[in-house]
């Protein structure tokens, strides 16, 4: 958080809510360019954060953002704190990492969820709603953590509704989520409401 502020002298409106309400699960509806990447790293602050994105190269970009330069109107965050998590995380770390970081064991520890930041697919972080085998080490990790839900409304209905069954479950594990996209379809709100699932609402931002 403190990266973010350096960047912000100012906070936005969607910034200022989502800092102000660090304690609750959140939806927060804001349109590209409002800040929504820096405002949701704000609500997580200190705890230990996952940021989930639909798609690949997205996860890349955000990833790059976080642990870019400050002059590059990036926030310079450490490569040692925050990792990447997805089926070619392997492959971007190799291209662009440092060359003082060990990427085989930055990407094994990322799959331990070890890392204070990890940008991934939701569908490394929900599989645990399908109870395999060895899953129990998602959701012990999530009781504690705080997940972010980036453009909920890119996912198909199947992929939803794991979405909608694993934040049921954090929530009652104790762990915080924070969904912050541009569309929020009014009925993914009634299923949370019917789903018992508390959240907060913000007003909508638009830049």
């Amino acid at each position: 958080s403190d990266l973010v502020r350096e960047k912000f002298k100012t906070l936005r409106d969607a910034q200022k809510f989502m800092e102000s309400n660090k304690d609750k699960n959140l939806v927060v509806t804001a349109s590209t360019g409002i800040g929504k990447t820096e405002a949701a790293l704000l609500w997580a602050d200190k705890d230990k954060c996952f940021y989930t994105l639909p798609l690949k190269v997205s996860i890349n970009a955000i990833y790059k953002r976080i642990v870019g330069n400050i002059e590059d109107n990036e926030l310079g965050y450490s490569e040692e704190k925050a990792t990447l998590l997805h089926s070619d995380a392997l492959t971007y770390l190799f291209e662009n990492e440092d060359d003082k970081v060990d990427v085989l064991k930055k990407n094994r520890q990322a799959r331990l969820l070890s890392y204070p930041i990890t940008v991934c697919t939701v569908d490394q972080l929900f599989k645990f709603v399908f109870k395999y085998l060895g899953s129990e080490i998602i959701p012990a990790t999530l009781k504690y953590s705080k997940v972010i839900i980036d453009e909920i409304q890119m996912y198909s209905p199947d992929i939803l509704a794991y979405i909608l069954y694993g934040i049921k479950i954090i929530n009652d594990l104790g762990g915080k989520f924070a969904i912050v996209t541009a569309t929020f379809p009014p009925v993914l709100g009634y299923l949370m409401d019917k789903l018992k699932i508390p959240y907060l609402k913000s007003q909508p931002y638009y830049s």
